[in-house]
């Protein structure tokens, strides 16, 4: 008996889907009655054609029910009237059909056989407010009066064309045929405000930039741009033309003074002016404009013919007389800056070059240089002597010369190595650095220094030292793990900052392979080629260093063992280099101690003490020591007289300061 309950249960379940499935039916066509196009009539084909198997379906399921319930009673078998409901759809189906066939179909102008470019719609965004009214209109001509497109097509190409703002708004619809009318509704209400259009487009027109000149393409502009606004305002029903006299004061202002003068002096003073007509004028001006141009001929791009003279010669390129180099000329060879004064003038006069513009030419100079030191037209700013190093050049130019060329020229090769550098970070960076036995201080570039991205910057105020007495100070300094490639040899360095420590060592090529022995492992593999140094270590690194072992080559440089591996330093005979360099590099540096404050104050007041002729007028007693308000006393009472009510000044001839110097007629007035 349970049995059949379950049995009669799962089939009126079944009977219950069928009616369902009758009734969903019923109401899609219900709710489209009037609609005829292709695509609903399509629809509803489909879903009356698939009830057809649920009919049957019902049938089978109803027989089933009935045996087991012991009924056989004809009119049991369609309880529901699901025939009648079955049929009464397919009558609707049949007129839907036919009111389509007999209305008349919709009447399209062809020209021709033309086909019409693809219009593509534009993206709103909700950023500027002036724009939606064009793009709804634009979306409802192609998309919503477009009858084929059911309501949540229509939904979807909407979302598909608003970005930003604009699709935020709409986002939560669900995609669906009621959701589209809710859409336009909410864009319309946020975006369709005739009040903010308003106040949109009247800014448009206040916040146009002020004209700087009045070129033809700045007046077309500017009345393209105001008519623009002036005509989405009174598509608004807005009355424009009452707006004269308040818009041609702004509209004034916004052109360039001599447009706005034009304008006033050509127009009738009878009556008032119109916006209309400033726009006009404008319109004339810059057609005026345009055709006063004068058309110039484009020429052609001058071409140049191949000619075979004998006697032309080819333009040599730049080349530095000095360093060899092709990049610049002597007055900008950094090379030859780093010379001394004596040294330059030297290699100017045994080049037989112009004193001023250091060129080789045989006539006068034509160019007016003038030395910046002295203003004197002699001589280059690169060759001004002072007056002590004057004389002794002047006296031994020509011994000093001949010397120099007697000489055979010889490069000297300074030690350098490859470092191996701990960064912040914990990764290591490879450098090339420069072993100097001639400074008491290790020095690093301000580029090595950022890409180790070192932190931690210590204040150092040093005094640095070089060649002929000259001082740099420095400000900053940096502690560096240094160590060699095997990490066998580590030490702590305190370098500091500069922006460079040299020029390019070694100052040209030297081929070296070929007298080296092969199994020597190399402090600097990269030696006898020109590269930038990083870092300079002192004295103390390079003497600590050094290991036992060193050896001489024939006519050649020294090589000497390190614990960065062999460095190679010494003099290099021109057989080795392709091109010979007059250039020469010398490093020396030490350090000196800056005055502490006190001292500085201290030289200060000994400036400022009073005179000595003062201090003995104004001591009464000779074992007395003065105090400064006694002696300024005296001072004043010895060189002040009243004369006629009123002071006068009486200077000494002579006044003594401190220091035994003499000071002849003190400032005496005039």
């Amino acid at each position: 008996m349970s049995e059949t309950n379950d049995e009669l249960k799962r089939l009126r379940a079944a009977a219950g889907q069928c009616k369902a499935q009758v009734t969903r039916v019923e109401h899609y066509v219900t709710a489209n009655e009037n609609d005829t196009t292709a695509s609903t009539l399509q629809i509803i084909t489909k879903r009356i054609s698939g009830l057809e198997k649920t009919l049957e379906q019902y049938r089978e399921i109803q027989l089933k029910i009935n045996i087991l319930e012991n009924k056989t009673d004809e009119a049991d078998f369609m309880t529901n009237n699901l025939e009648d409901r079955y049929y009464q759809l397919c009558a609707k189906f049949d007129n839907l059909t036919t009111a389509r066939n007999t209305s008349p179909p919709p009447q399209v102008q062809r020209t021709g056989s033309s086909k019409l470019p693809h219009l593509e719609l534009p993206t709103y965004t909700g950023e500027d407010i002036t724009k939606y009214k064009p793009f709804i209109e634009l979306f409802t001509a192609i998309i919503d009066c477009d009858a084929s497109l059911a309501p949540v097509q229509k939904l979807y190409y909407l979302k598909t064309h608003l970005k930003k703002e604009a699709a935020a708004l709409i986002e939560g619809l669900p995609l669906c045929d009621s959701s589209y009318q809710e859409a336009k509704r909410l864009l319309n209400d946020r975006y369709d405000n005739p009040a903010v259009l308003i106040t949109s487009h009247v800014n448009q027109i206040l916040d146009y930039p002020n004209m700087a000149k009045g070129t033809a393409a700045n007046l077309r502009d500017f009345v393209s741009h105001v008519r623009q606004h002036l005509g989405a305002l009174k598509n608004m029903e807005q009355d424009i033309d009452a707006w004269d006299m308040l818009l041609l004061p702004i509209l004034m202002r916004k052109l360039d003074q001599f447009s706005a003068r034009q304008y006033h002096m050509d127009r009738k003073k009878g009556n008032l002016p119109t916006v209309s007509g400033l726009l006009s004028y404008l319109e004339e001006r810059a057609s005026s404009f345009e055709e006063s141009q004068k058309q110039v001929p484009v020429r052609k791009p001058f071409e140049k013919s191949q000619v075979s003279m004998p006697n032309v010669v080819k333009q040599k390129t730049i080349k530095c007389v000095y360093c060899q180099n092709e990049n610049h000329k002597l007055f900008a060879c950094p090379t030859f800056k780093l010379a001394s004064v004596n040294d330059r003038i030297s290699f100017v006069r045994a080049n037989n070059l112009c004193l001023i513009c250091m060129n080789r030419h045989i006539k006068k100079c034509i160019l007016k240089l003038k030395c910046v030191t002295c203003k004197s037209k002699e001589h280059n700013t690169l060759l001004h002597l002072n007056e002590e190093e004057g004389k002794e050049i002047k006296q031994d130019a020509i011994d000093n010369i001949n010397m120099h060329n007697s000489l055979p020229h010889c490069t000297v090769l300074l030690p350098t190595t490859k470092l191996k550098i701990l960064c912040e970070d914990g990764t290591h960076i490879f450098a090339r650095g420069l072993l100097d036995t001639g400074s008491q201080s290790s020095f690093i570039t301000q580029s090595l220094v950022e890409k180790l991205k070192i932190k931690n910057v210590l204040k150092k105020d040093l005094n640095i030292v070089t060649l002929g007495q000259k001082s740099s100070p420095v400000q900053q300094a940096v502690i560096i793990k240094i160590s060699n490639f095997d990490d066998t040899y580590k030490e702590n360095v305190l370098c500091s900052i500069v922006n460079k420590i040299t020029c390019p060592l070694p100052q040209q090529h030297i081929v070296m392979n070929s007298i080296l022995p092969p199994s020597l492992r190399l402090a600097d593999d990269g030696f006898n080629n020109p590269g930038e140094i990083d870092v300079l270590l002192s004295a103390d690194i390079f003497f600590n260093c050094i290991v036992p072992g060193q050896f001489k080559i024939e006519n050649g440089p020294l090589l000497m063992n390190t614990k960065f591996g062999w460095v190679v330093s010494g003099k290099v005979n021109n057989a080795c280099m392709k091109v010979t360099n007059n250039c020469a590099v010398t490093l020396h540096c030490s350090f000196s101690e800056q005055q502490s404050l006190s001292q500085l104050v201290e030289r200060f007041w000994e400036t400022e003490t009073a005179p000595l002729t003062a201090e003995k007028e104004a001591s009464p007693k000779e074992n007395a020591a003065p105090s400064e308000e006694e002696i300024c006393e005296a001072a004043f009472k010895a060189s002040t007289t009243l004369i006629n009510a009123q002071h006068g000044d009486i200077w000494p001839e002579k006044f003594q300061l401190p220091g035994n110097t003499v000071l002849e007629d003190a400032g005496r007035p005039e």
